[in-house]
């Protein structure tokens, strides 16, 4: 009936679930970190694909971020001249979020109740329990580390992935104990 279909970007055409569909050969991964262009074999009578022709096919699979062009260079060339003999070709990584670094109590002594006295043979001395340690004038027994904010990363569809707030520590200065901030 004079009816046309024209694909609207390259990739693999064909009949999908009664429809005319090209779908693109792009394979992204389950947590959308990594994309990589599937190398199925071609009829002899297809073109090879073009780096203009791999950038639309990133493009309609909702590829943003992360793309490596030379790669994506390097892959058309080895398209182009049927040298191609992996079945994936790995175009685009995101970016990894980094996690804080929660801020943390670095005590200078024994801060904790002690079930008894290590001997030198291994053994254990019961008797000698809840032992203190002795601390000088001005000494610190403790100090804390600053919280580090982390970074938030992107998957290669552009979506960023969220971290956590760091976690900041907050001691009490108890009895004959000043607290000195170093800011």
């Amino acid at each position: 009936d004079g009816t046309e279909y024209q694909a609207r970007h390259a990739g693999y055409a064909g009949l999908l679930d009664g429809k005319v569909s090209v779908v693109p050969p792009i394979w992204i991964s389950g947590d959308a970190m990594k994309a990589a262009y599937l190398n199925l074999p071609l009829e002899e009578a297809s073109n090879a694909f073009s780096k203009e022709d791999l950038e639309g096919m990133l493009s309609a699979a909702g590829v943003k971020e992360g793309v490596d062009q030379k790669k994506v260079g390097v892959l058309a060339a080895a398209l182009s001249s049927g040298k191609a003999d992996k079945l994936l070709y790995l175009i685009a990584v995101g970016t990894v979020p980094v996690e804080p670094q929660d801020a943390a109590p670095e005590f200078s002594i024994a801060h904790g109740a002690q079930a008894g006295v290590h001997r030198e043979d291994g053994s254990i001395d019961l008797r000698e329990r809840q032992r203190y340690p002795s601390v000088a004038e001005n000494e610190v027994v403790v100090s804390c580390t600053p919280p580090v904010p982390g970074t938030p990363g992107i998957t290669v569809k552009g979506e960023a992935i969220d971290v956590r707030p760091p976690v900041s520590v907050e001691l009490a200065a108890g009895d004959n104990v000043r607290l000195e901030t170093s800011m």
